[in-house]
């Protein structure tokens, strides 16, 4: 049986066909980031081969031979010399002698308005086949960006080398120090404490040389030993630390106004650049948080356990963790932010993740990018089982009540953002991204932490005593790199998880056609292009409210107006 895709294929099995229906569904709103349309009526253009390339590098797409495109206006034309065109495209991409590997690309032929059209489907490549580029000169390698195929620039053709190496980047050893000298006294003390508390008579009479050793933080490096780079990150003084990484590990930030409410250009209230080594990283973060949040207090009645912490921690603690180990420390142009607002707080992160953003919700187990970092952390149990940091995150949220945390995977800019957003969860009826027993964790402590919270607890696993603050702290002015990254695209590409205050508004004013600006007037948000994104994009989705000119997305007339999806759905809140 075939099972419906969201996109424009769908899946048998190991099989992707062309989903007729979507596709021309598509055809109608031509501004999209995972499909380019070719008018190849008699010739293959030279310009498909670097949409190829683009898709192979990024998630994967749709080329659409026979469709005219100008300036975001399509017409079907069709396809003339259908049996030359497809053989001549297949042949060359399967074949890896235009581009750099071979491509399993699917291909359907369909029928629109009496015209042919040729759709080849160009599967993302794994990490270790990435990139592929053209004319065997990896110059020549694109990316999407948007909607369009753009060439990669030398920083971002460097990660795609970098995540493709079959050495992974942290396990590399750095030669110019020296095992002895390298590591912070306090980090690794408070790490062997910690570590030993785990695993009980584990490598405990041994020295520190020997205890990095034996976990594979130092190895041989001619007549001596030196360490990896997930040892210098993880344990090493201030100094080396910068040696290997010349910017911030990671800049906190509190806002003090709201998401809308901010500019760039407006100075928040308060600031720590953290430029120490991983462990420090985690003191210095948690230190600052606990220092800005609330702390409500309650008792448990039958174990007269104090619960102080704050309700979010859980998610700040598995959201923080994974920045710090998941984040890509070979890009030395970006650094890791975490910004928090009064509505929301922010992550973002120099890295995509090397699974999807629907695989990061999975139980599985995944690859990782520092897998060395990994291992570093869940000795002392703040990465637990692998798969679960996200779901926790998820399942956490959402029982206190809000909208899903949103997710941004930006595989075209090698960045990931995760926002948690203070908004009530409103309507279930709406659809949800998991349900409550998807988002659990499996694991003991995760078990631990929700019956803390059904009892009026916070969630949290006792926390470890921590050493001093780090001491060393630098403070700077300097405004991120990455202020026009985190505005307007929070909303991810999955199914509507639930509808917030906004978007009840948004459908409450729908009953008739009503414009953009009267829809932001009545919702309260000023921003034009957060607001199409945040809040009306869903809708769209979701199916809930159509555009009343649906072929001219940008028309100065374009306006908007409930579906019939939309209609039940209002009229079911009216029912008493």
């Amino acid at each position: 049986m075939t099972k419906q895709g969201r996109g424009t294929f769908e899946e048998a099995g190991s099989e992707r066909k062309v989903n007729r229906e979507a596709l021309v569904d598509r055809l109608r709103r031509p501004e999209w980031s995972d499909a380019e349309f070719k008018e190849a009526r008699a010739a293959v253009p030279k310009s498909a081969y670097e949409a190829a390339s683009a898709f192979a590098n990024t998630e994967g797409g749709t080329i659409v031979f026979g469709v005219r495109d100008r300036e975001g206006e399509v017409e079907v034309v069709g396809v003339d010399r259908v049996d030359k065109i497809q053989n001549e495209f297949l042949s060359t991409i399967r074949s890896g002698r235009k581009l750099s590997r071979e491509i399993e690309v699917s291909a359907e032929m369909i029928e629109v308005d009496g015209k042919t059209l040729l759709a080849f489907f160009i599967p993302e490549s794994p990490r270790s086949r990435k990139p592929v580029y053209l004319d065997g000169n990896p110059r020549r390698t694109f990316i999407r960006r948007g909607d369009s195929s753009k060439r990669c620039r030398r920083t971002e053709l460097e990660r795609f080398l970098r995540d493709a190496a079959e050495d992974r980047y942290d396990s590399r050893i750095v030669d110019r120090l020296r095992a002895h000298e390298f590591f912070d006294p306090e980090s690794l003390r408070w790490y062997r404490s910690m570590f030993f508390d785990r695993n009980p008579g584990k490598h405990q009479n041994v020295t520190d040389i020997e205890f990095l050793r034996e976990r594979g933080f130092v190895a041989e490096c001619g007549d001596r030993l030196a360490p990896t780079r997930a040892a210098v990150l993880v344990f090493g003084r201030a100094r080396c630390v910068r040696q290997i990484l010349p910017r911030p590990v990671i800049d906190l930030q509190f806002i003090g106004a709201g998401f809308d409410e901010w500019s760039p250009d407006r100075r928040w209230a308060d600031r720590l650049v953290v430029e120490e080594n991983l462990l420090q990283a985690w003191l210095a973060l948690s230190e600052r948080y606990f220092r800005h949040a609330d702390r409500p207090f309650s008792r448990n009645m039958q174990t007269m356990r104090r619960n102080d912490d704050p309700p979010d921690f859980v998610c700040f603690r598995e959201a923080a963790i994974n920045q710090l180990i998941h984040q890509d420390y070979g890009d030395h142009g970006r650094t890791a932010f975490v910004r928090f607002y009064r509505d929301r707080t922010v992550f973002w992160n120099p890295g995509d993740s090397l699974a999807s953003t629907d695989e990061l919700l999975d139980r599985t187990a995944k690859e990782v990018r520092n897998p060395a970092i990994v291992a570093a952390f869940r000795g002392i149990g703040l990465s637990e089982q692998a798969g679960t940091g996200m779901r926790a995150i998820f399942g956490n949220w959402r029982r206190l009540g809000n909208v899903p945390p949103v997710v941004r995977n930006d595989k075209a800019r090698g960045s990931f953002e995760l926002a948690l957003v203070r908004d009530e969860l409103l309507d279930e009826d709406a659809g949800s991204a998991l349900a409550d027993d998807e988002t659990s964790d499996r694991s003991p402590e995760a078990s631990s932490d929700r019956k803390r919270v059904e009892e009026g607890g916070t969630g949290t696993a006792t926390e470890p005593e921590t050493p001093k603050a780090p001491a060393e702290e630098t403070v700077t002015d300097t405004k991120s790199d990455h202020d026009d990254q985190v505005g307007a695209d929070l909303i991810g590409d999955h199914d509507l998880p639930g509808l917030t205050k906004r978007q009840r508004i948004i459908l409450a004013a729908c009953d008739v056609p009503r414009s953009l600006t009267e829809l932001m007037e009545r919702a309260g948000v000023s921003h034009r292009t957060h607001f199409r994104d945040k809040h009306l994009k869903p809708l769209l989705d979701a199916r809930l409210v159509r555009m009343t000119n649906p072929d001219s997305p940008r028309a100065p007339n374009q306006k908007y107006a409930l579906t019939e999806a939309g209609a039940a759905l209002k009229a079911r809140w009216a029912k008493p």
